[in-house]
């Protein structure tokens, strides 16, 4: 691991590089960890990610105190330069240290046990290592390259092709075994909302069809009226109505019947979207003013689609619309 971990980070288009037991999306190493504090001790479950050097800077991760973890915080340094102090060093996030009790600041230096008594290197900003459906809960890093399993490398974005398969050519010199297979990270991430995405695009479907339909119905309904009052249509004309008076004359009560249709839906689809949401733990605020806005958007919809009719109507000659039977 070591020997190709070195032959990648000396490639053109390699930024920095790194690995971990388990991935930043699917963390699922679960251990306890005790602290004491002043206020007695404290235990908790946690999910831990044994990691190698320069994780945090590979994966952008932001410390919020202490620094990040170098050769003389693996185990077997550690031991080697004094055995009498805990092997392990630990990086936790904002959540963990929360549930302690401590402050970042407070915890750097302090001793923590899960199974294997450490000390405190760092505290790093929360982030999400599952789906956003959960919430964060508290997070261990310590570094172990034993447990690696993954090799996390940052790429620039230019020529990339190159840079991948400069990789795969690496990685067959030392990994000959073993097929070479990569993803990115965004795309892992990505990856989590395919449902979503999926019900984002059904529900877009269905919705223009839904609204299409609307409109065929509204505008066949519209050239019904019209023809059932060009006679009035004409009269109205010859004694000085406007093209906008005659539209709203023809559209008027189908107007109506569209802005009743958006009173029931409007707390409808309040409800629905509140309850999806509340599926996620973290989540948008549904705001007041997208209802009226898609109201308004709707009824302008329905006043163009029967507007057509009436407009023909309202450019007929007045003489030829009073005979029309």
């Amino acid at each position: 691991y070591n020997a190709l971990k070195n032959a990648v980070k000396g490639l053109p288009g390699v930024v920095s590089v790194s690995g971990s037991y388990n991935l930043p999306i699917s963390a699922t190493w679960g251990d306890g960890l005790n602290a004491v504090t002043d206020h007695g001790k404290v235990s908790f479950s946690i999910t831990a990610i044994p990691a190698d050097l320069n994780y945090l800077t590979t994966m952008n991760m932001q410390l919020l105190a202490g620094s990040d973890f170098t050769m003389a915080d693996l185990p077997a340094n550690a031991r080697a330069v004094d055995s009498t102090k805990p092997a392990y060093r630990y990086i936790l996030n904002e959540t963990a240290v929360r549930k302690i009790g401590w402050t970042p600041e407070q915890a750097i230096g302090k001793v923590v046990d899960r199974g294997e008594p450490g000390i405190v290197k760092g505290v790093v900003r929360d982030f999400n290592f599952a789906s956003l459906h959960q919430p964060i809960g508290p997070l261990m890093l310590f570094a172990d390259t034993s447990f690696v399993r993954h090799m996390l490398i940052k790429v620039k974005g230019q020529q990339l092709p190159a840079t991948i398969a400069a990789l795969e050519t690496t990685w067959k010199t030392y990994m000959a075994t073993r097929s070479f297979d990569y993803h990115f990270l965004d795309e892992d991430y990505n990856n989590l909302y395919t449902a979503e995405q999926r019900t984002a695009t059904i529900f877009t479907l269905f919705a223009s069809l839904a609204i299409l339909l609307a409109c065929l119905g509204l505008f066949g309904l519209a050239a019904i009226s019209t023809v059932q009052r060009t006679k009035e249509i004409g009269i109205r004309k010859v004694l000085g109505a406007d093209l906008l008076n005659i539209c709203l004359l023809i559209s008027n009560s189908f107007l109506r019947l569209v802005l009743v249709a958006i009173l029931i839906a409007a707390p409808l689809a309040w409800l629905a979207a509140g309850k999806w949401l509340e599926g996620f733990a973290y989540r948008i605020l549904i705001h007041i003013w997208i209802f009226p806005v898609a109201g308004a958007a709707v009824i302008l919809l329905a006043f163009t689609t029967v507007s057509f009719h009436a407009l023909r109507a309202a450019t007929m000659n007045p003489s030829k619309s009073l005979k029309t039977e």
